[in-house]
C-alpha cells in the first residue's frame, strides 16, 4: 500500500480523489495548501505526492521547488494537477522535475494508471539506486573480512595525507599483522584462517572511530589510518586493539586457538607522504615481531 499526499485546495475534487485513490488500495493524506504539503512532508515522506498547481498560499510550482531541493524529497515523484490544458503550465512543471501532470476534471481511470505509473517507476529507480549502491560498496570492500581492500584504502590514505598536510593535523597510521598465521593457516586449514581474519578484522572495526579507516592491506596484515591522532593516541588505540585480540580465542576440534597480533605505529612526518608514512608503519611492525610479537611498537618520530 503506496502512502500518497494528496494536495487540493477544492474540497470537493480533493475528497473525490481521496475517494477514488483509496478505493485504487492506496493510502491518502489529504491538505489543501503548499505549506501543508512542506509540513507534511517533515513528518513522513510519501511515496507521491499529487500536486495541485493553484492553492492559496504556496503555488505547487514554488511547492516542487522546494522540494526537489530538500535531500529527503527530491526523488518522491510530484504529479501535477490542474485545470489548466495550457501547454506552457505542463512544461514549467515538467522543467521542476513533475513526473506527470493530469488535467481536471480527470477520469478515474486515468488518474489510477498514472499514479501506478509514477509509482512504478519510482520503485524502479530506488532498485536500481540499491543495486549500484551495493556495487559501489563491493569496488571498496574486501569480500572476506568486510574492511576496506588495499585499492581503496590506498586511495583514503593519499586522501589523509593530503588534507592533514593542508590543515596541519595530526595522521597516524597502525599497521596490524597476525601472529603466526601461516602456521595456524597451514595446520588447521584455510577456513579456520578465514575465521581467524574475520575475528581481527571485527575487533578493528569496533575499536576504531567511525573517522578512522580500517583495511585489509594484505594476506593477513591490516592497516588503521587515524586522522587528526598524533602518535601517543595512536599507540593507546593500538595497545586497545591488541589487548582486545589477545582476549580472543577460535575454537577447533574442540581445541582453543590463542590469536595475538603485532602492530606498527607511526605519524606522519612534517614532510612526508604516502610512502614515507605507512614505511615507518611497517618498521615498526616489523621491530614488534623481532620483539617477540603479541606488542605495540612505535617508529621514532623525525
Amino acid at each position: 500500500m503506496a502512502k500518497l499526499l494528496v494536495a487540493e485546495d477544492d474540497p470537493d475534487a480533493g475528497l473525490l480523489m481521496q475517494y477514488v485513490l483509496k478505493r485504487g488500495g492506496h493510502c491518502i493524506r489529504l491538505v489543501s495548501g503548499g505549506q501543508a504539503v512542506l509540513d507534511a512532508c517533515s513528518e513522513e515522506v510519501p511515496d507521491l505526492i499529487l500536486l495541485d498547481v493553484t492553492m492559496p498560499d504556496l503555488d505547487g510550482y514554488e511547492v516542487a521547488r522546494v522540494l526537489k531541493s530538500r535531500p529527503d524529497t527530491q526523488d518522491v515523484p510530484i504529479v501535477f494537477v490542474t485545470g489548466s490544458a495550457e501547454v506552457h503550465h505542463k512544461v514549467a512543471g515538467l522543467t521542476l522535475g513533475a513526473n506527470d501532470y493530469i488535467t481536471k476534471p480527470f477520469h478515474r481511470d486515468e488518474l489510477l494508471a498514472r499514479v501506478e505509473v509514477a509509482l512504478r517507476l519510482k520503485r524502479e529507480a530506488d532498485s536500481l539506486k540499491s543495486a549500484n549502491a551495493r556495487l559501489a560498496a563491493l569496488s571498496v570492500t574486501d569480500g572476506l573480512t568486510g574492511v576496506y581492500n588495499r585499492r581503496h584504502l590506498d586511495q583514503r590514505v593519499a586522501e589523509e595525507v593530503a588534507r592533514s598536510r593542508r590543515h596541519g593535523f595530526p595522521l597516524s597510521c597502525l599497521m596490524v599483522d597476525v601472529d603466526h598465521f601461516k602456521a595456524i593457516n597451514d595446520g588447521y586449514g584455510h577456513p579456520v584462517g578465514d575465521r581467524l581474519l574475520r575475528g581481527v578484522a571485527a575487533v578493528l572495526r569496533q575499536q576504531t572511530r567511525a573517522a578512522d579507516i580500517v583495511g585489509r592491506y594484505g594476506g593477513d596484515e591490516f592497516m588503521v589510518v587515524a586522522p587528526s591522532t598524533a602518535l601517543l593516541s595512536a599507540l593507546v588505540v593500538g595497545e586497545r586493539i591488541r589487548a582486545t585480540v589477545a582476549q580472543r580465542e577460535i575454537t577447533v576440534a574442540g581445541k582453543p586457538v590463542q590469536i595475538t597480533v603485532s602492530i606498527g605505529v607511526a605519524q606522519l612526518a612534517p614532510n612526508g607522504d604516502c610512502e614515507s608514512l605507512v614505511a615507518a608503519a611497517d618498521r615498526a611492525l616489523l621491530a614488534a615481531k623481532a620483539a617477540g610479537r603479541n606488542r605495540v611498537v612505535a617508529d621514532p618520530p623525525e
